[in-house]
């Protein structure tokens, strides 16, 4: 997806600090493992089947690494899917 960059799977529960600007959602910030991670850009939105429902996710990057958000509608959680990191 990015390249050459290694890709970490993760898919753990994370925080995440949204705007809200109706009718997008734009992530801002996240906490992963009690690190705040800043979003610089969002590069790609989605859907993504998941059973009976979807989630949304989210490709997004910042100056050190890309990563892969979803948030499950059913849950009302946020996940950090992937990492991709140089």
């Amino acid at each position: 997806m990015f390249g050459n960059m290694p890709t970490i799977s993760i898919d753990e529960p994370i925080d995440v600090e949204v705007l809200f600007s109706n009718p997008t959602v734009r992530p801002r910030a996240f906490v992963h493992r009690g690190r705040v991670i800043e979003v610089e850009t969002i590069n790609m939105v989605h859907r993504v089947e998941a059973g009976d429902y979807f989630r949304w996710v989210f490709s997004v990057a910042n100056s050190t690494a890309a990563y892969r958000l979803a948030f499950d509608p059913v849950d009302l959680r946020w996940y950090l899917l992937e990492v991709y990191s140089p």
